[in-house]
């Protein structure tokens, strides 16, 4: 951080030739720069959609298994992804803070 910030002191070109004799104020808010902020963002937005539509399993999909866990989906709420790959809600939504992908085929487009 202190190399961009320093980058950004010596782009600025603040001349003290001023014929007018005013004091210049320049005020700076430094704060950590977080690459990776938007995806924590669509992450949790991701969550609170699947929190909100988060459902029982059907009579057919009770004895299924949750391919994170390898329990079935019995009495647990499950959610699906857009690809339609269902999970057990707490396990695709810990899935989904370590990895935007959908855990059977990949899929990127949640």
């Amino acid at each position: 951080m202190t190399t961009r910030f320093l980058q950004f002191i010596g782009a600025i070109q603040i001349s003290t030739e001023s014929q007018t004799s005013l004091p210049i104020l320049i005020y700076f808010k430094v704060t950590d720069y977080n690459f990776q902020a938007y995806s924590r963002i669509d992450t949790d937005i991701l969550i609170t959609e699947l929190q909100t539509s988060k459902r029982i399993p059907t009579t057919t999909e009770e004895n299924e298994d949750c391919i994170i866990c390898l329990e079935t989906f019995k009495g647990r709420d499950i959610n699906s992804l857009a690809c339609n790959h269902i999970y057990h809600h707490e396990c695709i939504s810990t899935w989904l803070y370590a990895n935007k992908i959908c855990p059977i085929c990949r899929a990127t487009d949640l």
